[in-house]
């Protein structure tokens, strides 16, 4: 069986809400299979994304984006197993402000002047 995710967003507050089912087991390498497995899933992708869930697969498939020039997304919102090595391979992260807080040093905090609402709005 898959794992799955409902999300549910209330728009006047600006939330969302995920209920997350998770695999029984973790998901491992040798269930994606070869190279040519992980060629074949790139194939075309514009875009890697990634929710900081099954690091160990998802370091395996970024190595392989990195290499033939796909950006890299990481959405995180919590600590994970590896989820520094995999925010270290990201083009671009998106997490909530107070895990960004949590997480990052001062010097990688948002400028004075980032205009939250304004990035909020484009969302």
């Amino acid at each position: 069986p898959s794992a799955f995710t409902y999300i549910i967003v209330d728009a006047q507050t600006k939330t969302r809400t995920c209920i997350h089912t998770p695999l029984q087991e973790p998901f491992a390498m040798a269930e994606l299979g070869d190279a040519a497995a992980v060629e074949a899933l790139l194939e075309g992708a514009q875009l890697c994304y990634f929710d900081g869930r099954h690091t160990e697969v998802a370091l395996e498939v970024a190595a392989a984006a990195r290499e033939r020039g796909i950006p890299i997304l990481v959405d995180a919102e919590k600590p994970r197993p590896l989820l520094n090595e995999l925010l270290a391979a990201a083009d671009i992260v998106v997490t909530s402000e107070n895990f960004a807080a949590e997480t990052c040093a001062e010097d990688q905090a948002p400028p004075a002047d980032f205009d939250r609402d304004s990035a909020s709005d484009s969302e």
